[in-house]
């Protein structure tokens, strides 16, 4: 039997009638297609001749025989596999009634349309067959008002005009002369006046979403991302490991780290915009028991305790105030002779002193000390505000007095900076103490730390008077330092130090070459199974040592720096290696997401899957595929085929398109799945091929001068893209810096530009009409049939303009209005707008944004909407994103909203985006990755499944008539697209007014 899979151009062809069929003003929503997989050797609801059977899983039938289905419902087409042998034809007959019927003829030299009335027969269309016999193929049957288009193989097409289209229902199979015919996999593609299908024996998803209610969003655990910590495994369970993260909290595996599930029960929400986050930064398991496990949390300053290995936890911080405006907890240290005794080191946070930040003086340290086990504690060492954070903390095994703590980490200032062109940095060191931290010396410069910023401290499993420290700072801003150093030829301060005393003497033992001067060292690890191997990491490299650390080896890296393929990991916050095996390690990173290699730091993996605290600001889905779906945000660009179960990076950079974090929009072109554009900077990214390369689109000013280089400087970061829907070709973007889309703070000013392209997002130019400072675009809609009539949301308030983009117009839509933070147009009905006024509430307007009047019943008070999304299989269900409160749903256009939150651990929403189908719906989170809200009730399948086809291809096709013309593009789909539109392409679906083009634009180059 064939394996049981649609096809590309199957659901292409899917998706392009909804797409007709919405663009045509059609008033009811299309039901599912009906599939009959010959499963059933009784083949229900069947009547067959006795040489039609049933057998492995296809239904084969003999020269003369036949098979009806009389209540088959043949109002949209048919896709059916087929295969052929011997001397005959066989016929696919519908539309049959008493007047009539319509037959789909094929044979081994020819395949026919034709018309059969009252037995006279008349050949609507004819073509020459391809079919070669015994092989199977893929017969697309396309209804279309009075249009039928059949697809056989490659280079058989059919297309003939019914000027009176026959009624009746019922669809046969049948075989003539001396042939057998084999079927499997029949579709009844959905259309208008489709009636129910038969009862099932067991119950199938509708296209008709629950009631709210009912519905429960799935946490996709991805992409990675967030703000990762600690990572730490169990010292009698290796394949026991935790990891930690600033907006999800604790995860644990229990399967050596390959995958991960939350775990804070105990831990209640305390942070973020909505209250949501699980901030949990620092994690220790105790080694004298590792059933205990401390965790403390970033900012407010809360101890947790776990008796049971993290599975719950306890609140263990009596003693501790939060005496600034925040204390975050950066590491534990068990006393080597009793769990009892426990050591909390800290970060103090000023905000009146411009703290927590790279530079300045709002940060300091402090150490708590606890001998009951949490129940109360005290301070023994407080550097005050500015001082510097505190975090790494080792204990001599034979002297337990004996303790040294690092201070200072790279994205935090510290006492004593300078001036930033000659002496930066500032900071302290090593704290160290021999009484148990009644008193502290501070090792510094005068014992041969150059740089006193140490993010990380590890200390000799053997030998605990050697020790190694990490030091660097990010140097935000400080170029001139790296110059100034060049010209006196000296090297840089930041590296690893070694120390074989006790830290009396520290010596520089790996120092970061010249091109890379101020690479900032933030972690470093002995290995325990195998204390000789030490490894090092930087954004840029990891290194590995085999002299514990004397001596050190540059590892293999990318254009990104290290980790997997086609990921930027950003900083190392935390290594560990596997007891058990050296070349076993772990990194947690900074940017969130933890990466695994298992042959000592050669090559990585992603080692995230279900732990992910990822602040994402845009989500997009193929408008094919349901279960392909892209995400954008400070932690990279990803893409998973599985409705989010699995995520892959897209940064496949070459050396003209290095892709690196932090990313504002992604977004799929509609009628080309595998074009996607992208922006986290004032440029374009552009992939052709579904994000498995990217170059940067051109970008011109009026004079039609190439902006680039210094020519960006000063410009706002691309925040948005729009598609035309009418006219793909033609896509707007806008501008606006990052703070204030996520976390709708204050724009700076833009210089009120909007971009245009008229290839598709190919290259790209400034057009004329300039908007009001600061009118930083938020979000901008596309009038469905008007490809020049767009509206810009803008932290103005909102515009329309009928011209492109060269002309703008504000719309008053309520004296309260300031910012607008989303806007929305009906994509059947262009007069249909809705728009979010930040902090005041929703308004909708029916006649083109001339008049509005407010639709806020049932949203949160003060809502701060980010996307507005309308459901493509019933315009008057739509959804929206809210920054402070969750998801909502209305059902009646807009005018009133329910909110649908079961299941969001993480009600901070920013970016959405709905299924084709309007199945399934995505929203983006801040802290919790991506959710998946199933309409129906089932996932989406797997891109794996869509992608199959058993027919070869089409290699050439001719050229659709467009607006622009270039190169065709390429990719999955392409091709395929064409083909199931056949004659179709280049005509316009005037319902509506609206006009479709087709998916082979086109484009300059």
């Amino acid at each position: 039997m064939m394996t049981r899979v649609p096809s590309v151009r199957l659901v292409l062809l899917l998706s392009t009638l909804a797409v007709i069929g919405l663009l045509s003003g059609a008033a009811h929503a299309q039901e599912g297609g009906e599939v009959e997989p010959f499963d059933n050797p009784a083949l229900p609801g069947w009547e067959r001749t006795s040489n039609a059977v049933v057998a492995g899983g296809v239904l084969r039938i003999q020269g003369e025989g036949y098979a009806i289905r009389p209540e088959a419902q043949v109002s949209g087409g048919i896709v059916l596999r087929l295969r052929l042998e011997g001397d005959g034809f066989l016929e696919v007959r519908y539309h049959i009634s008493e007047g009539g019927m319509d037959i789909l003829r094929v044979g081994a030299e020819e395949a026919a349309l034709v018309r059969d009335v009252g037995g006279q027969q008349v050949t609507l269309a004819s073509a020459p067959s391809s079919l070669a016999v015994g092989e199977w193929w893929l017969l697309e049957l396309n209804l279309a008002g009075t249009e039928q288009h059949a697809f056989l193989g490659p280079g058989v097409e059919l297309h003939a005009v019914e000027v009176d289209p026959l009624p009746g229902a019922g669809l046969m199979l049948h075989v003539f002369g001396e042939a057998v015919a084999e079927f499997d996999d029949l579709t009844l593609l959905p259309g208008e006046g489709v009636a129910p299908p038969e009862a099932p024996s067991a119950p199938v998803p509708t296209a008709e979403p629950q009631p709210a209610g009912d519905l429960t969003w799935v946490r996709t655990g991805g992409p990675p991302g967030g703000l990762g910590y600690d990572i730490r495994y169990n010292f009698e369970d290796p394949n026991t490991w935790y990891v930690t993260d600033a907006y999800s909290g604790v995860h644990i595996s229990t399967d050596n780290g390959r995958t991960w599930q939350a775990a804070n029960e105990g831990i209640p929400p305390q942070a973020g915009t909505t209250g949501d986050a699980v901030p949990v930064f620092s994690l220790t398991v105790d080694p004298l028991d590792p059933s205990i496990v401390w965790a403390g949390t970033q900012g407010t300053g809360h101890i947790y305790r776990s008796s049971d290995g993290g599975r719950t936890w306890e609140q263990r911080d009596s003693g501790i105030r939060v005496e600034h405006d925040g204390l975050t907890f950066r590491g534990f240290t068990i006393d080597p002779l009793s769990s009892d005794i426990v050591y909390a080191m800290g970060e103090l946070t000023s905000e009146a002193l411009g703290g927590p930040a790279i530079w300045g003086n709002g940060t300091g340290g402090v150490i708590f000390r606890t001998a009951d086990a949490g129940r109360s504690w005290e301070k023994i060492w407080d550097g005050g505000i500015p001082s510097s954070l505190t975090r790494y903390m080792w204990i001599d095994p034979s002297n337990s007095q004996k303790l040294y703590v690092s201070t200072g980490i790279f994205d935090r200032g510290a006492a004593g900076e300078g001036d930033p062109a000659t002496d930066p940095l500032g900071g302290l060191g090593v704290l160290v103490s021999a009484d148990g931290g009644k008193s502290w010396q501070v090792q510094g410069e005068s014992h041969g730390l150059r740089m006193l910023y140490i993010g990380s401290l590890t200390m000799h499993p053997e030998k605990p008077e050697v020790l190694l420290a990490a030091a660097g700072h990010a140097s935000t801003g400080i170029g001139a330092y790296a110059d100034y150093l060049r010209s006196r030829g000296e090297t840089s301060p930041a590296g690893i130090y070694r120390t074989e005393n006790g830290g009396e003497n520290w010596t520089q033992v790996l120092t970061p070459p010249a091109d890379r001067i101020l690479e900032a060292l933030s972690s470093v690890e002995f290995c325990p199974g195998e204390p000789d191997i030490a490894y090092a990491a930087s954004e840029a490299r990891v290194y590995r040592s085999q002299d514990a650390g004397a001596t050190w080896r540059e590892l293999p890296s990318s254009v990104t720096g290290w980790g997997p393929p086609h990921i930027v990991t950003g900083f190392p916050i935390d290594i560990q290696c596997d007891p058990r095996d050296a070349d076993r390690l772990f990194i947690n990173n900074y940017g969130g997401g933890n990466f695994l290699s298992e042959d000592g730091g050669q090559n990585w993996v992603n080692s995230s899957q279900g732990y992910s605290g990822a602040l994402l600001r845009s989500v997009a889905v193929d408008p094919i595929q349901a279960g392909v779906v892209y995400a954008a945000g400070p932690s990279g660009i990803w893409r998973s085929e599985d409705g989010g179960n699995l995520w892959n990076g897209l940064a496949n950079s070459s050396p003209s398109a290095i892709l690196r974090l932090d990313w504002n929009t992604v977004v799929v072109d509609p009628v080309d799945p595998q074009h996607l554009l992208l922006a986290g900077s004032p440029e374009v990214f552009e992939s052709i091929d579904g994000g498995q390369s990217w170059h940067k689109a051109p970008l011109s000013n009026q004079q039609g001068e190439r902006l680039e280089g210094d020519g960006l400087a000063g410009m706002s970061p691309i925040s948005v893209f729009a598609f035309a829907p009418s006219n793909p070709s033609v896509v707007y973007a806008g501008f606006a810096h990052g703070g204030c889309i996520i976390y709708h703070e204050p724009c700076p000013p833009t210089g009120g530009a909007v971009i245009v392209s008229q290839d598709g997002g190919a290259s790209w130019r400034l057009e004329s009409g300039v908007l009001p400072d600061p009118a930083a675009v938020l979000d901008l809609a596309v009038d469905p049939s008007r490809s020049e009539l767009v509206f810009a949301a803008t932290e103005a308030g909102l515009f329309r303009s009928s011209d492109g983009g060269s002309t703008w117009r504000s719309l008053g839509i309520d004296p309260r209005a300031g910012r607008v933070s989303a806007v929305a147009i009906d994509p059947t009905n262009g007069n249909h707008v809705l728009a979010s006024i930040d902090r005041v509430g929703m308004w909708e307007s029916d006649d083109g944004g001339e008049t509005w009047g407010s639709r806020a019943a049932g949203l949160e008070p003060n809502p701060v909407i980010h996307d507005i999304v309308f459901d493509p299989s019933n315009p008057a269900r739509l959804y929206a994103s809210d920054n402070a409160s969750g998801a909502y749903r209305s059902q009646d256009g807009g005018r009133t909203w329910e909110r649908i939150n079961a299941g969001l651990t993480m009600r901070a929403l920013t970016g959405m985006a709905i299924t084709s189908d309007g199945q399934h719906l995505y929203t983006a989170s801040l802290g919790g990755g991506v959710f998946r809200l199933d309409l129906i009730g089932q996932p989406p399948a797997p891109a794996s499944i869509v992608q199959e086809t058993s027919a070869p291809a089409p290699t050439a096709f001719p050229e659709a008539e467009t607006q622009a013309h270039s190169t065709v593009r390429g990719g999955i789909g392409s091709p395929g697209l064409y083909v199931a539109l056949g004659g179709l392409c280049g005509l316009a679906f005037l319902g509506g007014g609206l006009v479709l083009y087709w998916a082979l634009r086109r484009r300059g180059r």
